[in-house]
């Protein structure tokens, strides 16, 4: 196969793997009020599975820069897509409440390696606007997700039907890893490095560089990474971020059907949608991703998170919290893969593959503590709480999300970095 044949089969896996990523998330939420009855947990055991789940995460995705200094991209994904795929299968015929929590953690190994080694490769392969398309993709495994087993459930169907049909797709993507598992060390593609001069849309154009694959004896220690005061920031940027759009998917069909007493397939209408709406925001940050400069596009963001979390809030009404739900996927969209495209500006590009797997790691901690947090809080306080503290991590994010993108502007340059035309 010729080697732009390969790049694209390449991309294709790329986006399918964000799928996969995709599919489990977006379908917990919906499931979750189902599976409590299930197995007798009050609404706030949701926490176990994800803090299990993260502990896994953690433990592979932190470490990804190591790991991948010794192991081949595709050999990674393999093994990591086979895991995953086993324990959803596992997952789905699970007998007690014991055998869920204990198989969530060993999934999130396979997820987090899944998820930072996509993310790493994808950060020093392709340019912001493939990113952004790539990362649609999850939005669309997490759309898609919801819907099927809204509908499902609504139908008299069980919840581990849809874990057992995820189980069997993460089993063929393991296989497409397995088969091409050989090509993701091939010469990496010329990465256009570009960060703007201003907040508006000027740009510096220079030449693009090449980011270096495989050992390297100049490579700095994990902990020199992340002693890095950018690369902390970044780290708590990404756990606040992330636990937001994450406690969003999670809970808002929960809020929907038992505080705006909406049906179950409604409801998962609405909480496809959401991420439905994130995944093609993505595609349209892809698409005008060369008319707008990164600050201009966070800061709307930042802005969206607070009109969508601030919407329920204010009024009571149902079609409120949808249109809120719309609002929020479409801010949420950009921020994550701009984010991890700024990595490599914001902290040098020999720092930005065990960077990428630090804020992987610490997106992670936010999807699993954030959302349980606000379940202790929804089950304590009523579920009111819920969209309260939606609205405190997006008044966080409004001063954080910006100050972020700034840093990876200024810094472009140093410690190893080349300007050029970010997008």
């Amino acid at each position: 196969m010729s080697r732009s044949r390969r790049s694209v089969a390449l991309v294709a896996l790329l986006a399918a793997g964000f799928v996969s990523l995709g599919l489990p998330d977006g379908m917990l939420g919906v499931a979750w009020p189902s599976m409590r009855r299930d197995f007798d947990r009050p609404l706030d055991a949701l926490g176990a599975i994800l803090i299990l789940f993260t502990a896994g995460y953690l433990a592979s995705s932190f470490g990804t820069g190591a790991i991948l200094a010794r192991m081949r991209v595709g050999t990674l994904l393999t093994i990591s897509a086979f895991i995953t795929g086993l324990c959803l299968l596992t997952f789905a015929i699970a007998p007690a409440w014991v055998v869920v929590v204990a198989v969530a953690g060993v999934a999130g190994l396979g997820a987090g390696a899944i998820d930072a080694g996509l993310n790493a490769y994808a950060a020093t392969h392709h340019s912001p606007a493939t990113l952004h398309w790539i990362h649609a993709a999850y939005g669309v495994g997490a759309a898609a997700s919801p819907l099927f087993l809204g509908h499902l459930l609504a139908r008299g169907g069980r919840w581990q039907t849809g874990y057992a049909a995820v189980g069997v797709l993460e089993l063929v993507l393991a296989g497409c890893f397995l088969a091409t598992r050989h090509w993701w060390h091939t010469p990496p593609a010329v990465v256009a490095a570009t960060l703007p001069v201003s907040p508006a849309t000027a740009t510096i154009p220079v030449q693009p560089h090449r980011v270096p694959q495989g050992p390297s004896p100049e490579r700095p220690s994990l902990r020199a990474t992340l002693g890095i005061g950018r690369v902390q920031f970044g780290i708590a940027v990404f756990f606040v971020y992330t636990g937001l759009e994450a406690a969003v998917g999670t809970w808002a069909f929960t809020l929907l059907t038992a505080h705006y007493r909406l049906p179950e397939d409604s409801a998962g209408h609405w909480v496809g949608a959401y991420w439905g709406s994130l995944a093609a925001g993505r595609v349209l940050a892809g698409v005008f991703a060369r008319r707008l400069a990164p600050l201009t596009v966070i800061r709307l963001s930042a802005g969206g998170l607070m009109v969508g979390t601030l919407l329920p809030l204010c009024l009571v009404h149902p079609a409120t919290a949808q249109l809120a739900l719309i609002i929020l996927g479409i801010a949420c969209a950009p921020v994550f893969p701009l984010l991890i495209a700024l990595t490599p500006h914001r902290v040098g590009a020999q720092h930005a593959t065990s960077a990428v797997g630090f804020q992987i790691a610490a997106a992670t901690l936010g999807q699993s503590l954030i959302p349980t947090a606000i379940g202790w809080a929804g089950r304590t306080h009523g579920l009111r709480a819920i969209p309260f503290l939606w609205f405190t991590a997006a008044a966080m994010l409004l001063l954080a999300l910006p100050a972020l993108a700034r840093l990876s502007r200024n810094h472009s340059g140093t410690r190893g970095t080349t300007p050029g035309s970010f997008f």
